[in-house]
């Protein structure tokens, strides 16, 4: 049922109204209010969490595929972010399991700092179920990339390779 045009007009004022937070803390609280469990975050390098080891698997993606155009760098940038993913999720049942044979909650389970992020969001996940579900759609994003990425490069590599006849002498 559509919105009437009375209420969207309510709905407008309402919003021209709203500030968003004001104070540090506000700010600080809403800044993750989509966030429910962080296995899939947008952002990629969570606190806690080890900004140089992503580095050097970006830089070693970016060294394996030696990307030429823009396209490919994105296609790299993505790998990379999806090979993080993966390894978030795999930590995530890591802790999971060790809490379940160790039968711990799972808040208590976490000790390195780079699970910082996952400690509070871990029960959010419910049950390896999801968590299996997570860790098929990275992985199938994994794959789809190599793939996107690998026909990128041939493409660009058939074009290098064609020359017009007669060229060469």
């Amino acid at each position: 049922m559509a919105a009437s045009p009375k209420q969207i007009a309510a709905n407008r004022s309402n919003a021209s109204k709203s500030t968003g937070p004001r104070t540090p803390e506000g700010k600080a609280a809403s800044r993750a209010n989509a966030v429910k469990h962080g296995a899939l975050a947008g952002i990629v390098v969570a606190e806690g969490e080890d900004a140089a080891a992503f580095e050097a698997l970006h830089i070693g993606l970016q060294e394996q595929f030696k990307p030429a155009t823009a396209l490919e760098e994105q296609l790299i940038e993505k790998l990379a972010m999806a090979f993080w993913r993966n390894r978030r999720l795999a930590m995530a049942e890591k802790v999971i399991i060790e809490a379940q044979k160790a039968d711990l909650p799972l808040i208590s389970s976490f000790t390195s700092s780079s699970t910082v992020m996952m400690r509070n969001n871990i029960p959010k996940l419910g049950t390896m179920t999801l968590l299996g579900r997570y860790q098929v759609m990275v992985t199938n994003e994994i794959q789809r990339t190599l793939a996107m990425l690998r026909k990128e490069q041939q493409l660009r590599e058939q074009t290098i390779d064609v020359t017009p006849a007669g060229a060469g002498g």
